[in-house]
C-alpha cells in the first residue's frame, strides 16, 4: 500500500483555480503541477485546459493534445499530480470524478483532484487501500520551485541514411540509439570530478557536463545519403533529497534521447544538413517549459495548448500576480505568439 503524502499548496494556486472559475459559465477544467519532497506532495501551481472537445455547464472534456502538450513540455522531475474542475452549485466529487481520478491513481496513486464553484474549495486524495477518492486536508503556504540543474548535451555528426522520405524519423531513431549507447557509459561530470565515482553522492552544481564519442561510420548502407547534425541542448531537471544523479541516470538517459528525437523529427532537410526544429521554452511561475515546433509555424500537438498562454496570462493579471505575469507575456512576445 502506497503511504499517501501530505499535500503543501502554494499560495497562488488557489485563487488561480478560483479565477479561472469564476471566468466561465461553464465547468472548467485544468491540471496541478509538482513534485514529491519526503513525505510532501507539493503542488507548485495550476494550469488551465484552453481547449476541449466537451464543455457545458455540467461537464468538462479536455482535448488531448492538451494533456499530450503540457505533459511533454515540463522538465524532468516536475509532473501533473493533479486535476482540477468546477462545479456551478455545490462542491462535491461526483461518481464521474471518482472514475476519471482513480483512472488517475493507478498511474500516480498520490493524485489530488480538487473542485470550486468558484468561492468553495474542497481537494480530494486517491487512496489505494479502498481505491477510491477521499477529502483531504492540505497545508497552504509560500512554496517555490526546486533547484533546477541541467545537463548539457554537445553533438556532432555525420549520419548515413539510406534514401527515404522519412529521414527525419530515421535519423531520430539512429540518433537515439547511438546516444543510449554513449550515454550510459558516459561520466557525468560536476566542476570536473566524476560524480559516480562516489556512490550515494548527492548532485550540488547546476551545471553538469557529459563527453560523448558518437561514431559517424554507421554500418554498410544501400546507396546511403549522408548529413550532417550539430545540436546543443539543455536538459532540465530536478533531483529529490532522496535522490541521486546516478540513482535518476536511467530516467534522465530517456528524457534526453526524448528531447533530442523530438527537436531531429520536427526539423527539416536543408541540402546535406539536418535543420532541427525550432525550441521555444516558456516560464510559467518558475517551471520552466519547453516545446519542440517545426521551424516555420506553431504546429502539431503542442500547438493549442502554446496558444492557450495567453488566455492563461490574463487569468494570472486577473488575480494581481503581476511579475508572473510579466515575464510569461516577454516570452510570448518574444516568440511572437502574441503581438509586440
Amino acid at each position: 500500500m502506497t503511504k499517501r503524502k501530505k499535500i503543501v499548496v502554494s499560495k497562488q494556486t488557489l485563487p488561480l483555480i478560483k479565477a479561472h472559475a469564476n471566468a466561465f459559465p461553464v465547468e472548467i477544467y485544468g491540471w496541478l503541477l509538482g513534485y514529491e519532497e519526503k513525505d510532501n506532495l507539493n503542488i507548485l501551481s495550476a494550469i488551465s485546459c484552453e481547449k476541449y472537445t466537451h464543455q457545458s455547464l455540467l461537464t468538462a472534456e479536455p482535448d488531448p493534445t492538451e494533456l499530450l502538450g503540457l505533459a511533454s513540455s515540463l522538465p524532468f522531475g516536475i509532473n501533473i499530480v493533479g486535476i482540477y474542475h468546477s462545479h456551478l452549485g455545490d462542491v462535491f466529487h461526483s461518481h464521474i470524478d471518482d472514475a476519471t481520478m482513480i483512472n488517475f491513481g493507478r498511474i500516480y496513486p498520490n493524485a489530488v483532484s480538487i473542485v470550486t464553484n468558484g468561492s468553495e474549495l474542497e481537494m480530494f486524495q486517491y487512496t489505494d487501500k479502498r481505491g477510491s477518492m477521499e477529502e483531504t486536508t492540505y497545508l497552504e503556504k509560500k512554496l517555490s520551485s526546486p533547484k533546477n540543474h541541467s545537463l548539457e548535451i554537445l553533438l556532432d555528426v555525420v549520419l548515413k541514411v539510406p534514401d527515404t522520405k522519412n529521414v527525419n524519423v530515421f535519423s531520430a531513431k539512429m540518433v537515439s540509439s547511438l546516444l543510449r549507447k554513449s550515454l550510459e557509459k558516459a561520466e557525468f561530470r560536476q566542476k570536473g570530478r566524476n560524480v559516480l565515482k562516489e556512490k550515494g553522492r548527492k548532485l550540488d552544481s547546476s551545471i553538469i557536463t557529459t563527453q560523448m564519442d558518437i561514431p559517424s561510420e554507421l554500418g554498410e548502407e544501400k546507396a546511403p545519403s549522408a548529413y550532417s547534425l550539430s545540436l546543443k541542448t539543455q536538459i532540465e531537471f530536478h533531483l529529490n533529497e532522496n535522490e541521486t544523479l546516478e540513482t535518476i541516470k536511467s530516467q534522465l538517459i530517456n528524457a534526453i534521447i526524448e528531447d533530442v528525437s523530438q527537436q531531429i523529427i520536427k526539423g527539416t532537410i536543408s541540402g546535406t544538413q539536418l535543420v532541427l526544429g525550432r525550441t521555444i521554452k516558456i516560464p510559467y511561475f518558475s517551471i520552466p517549459l519547453k516545446f519542440h515546433l517545426t521551424p516555420d509555424e506553431l504546429a502539431g500537438e503542442a500547438s493549442s495548448f502554446i496558444k492557450g498562454f495567453k488566455a492563461r496570462a490574463e487569468l494570472l493579471q486577473s488575480i494581481g500576480n503581476k511579475k508572473v505575469f510579466e515575464k510569461l507575456i516577454d516570452s510570448l512576445k518574444e516568440y511572437s505568439i502574441i503581438d509586440q
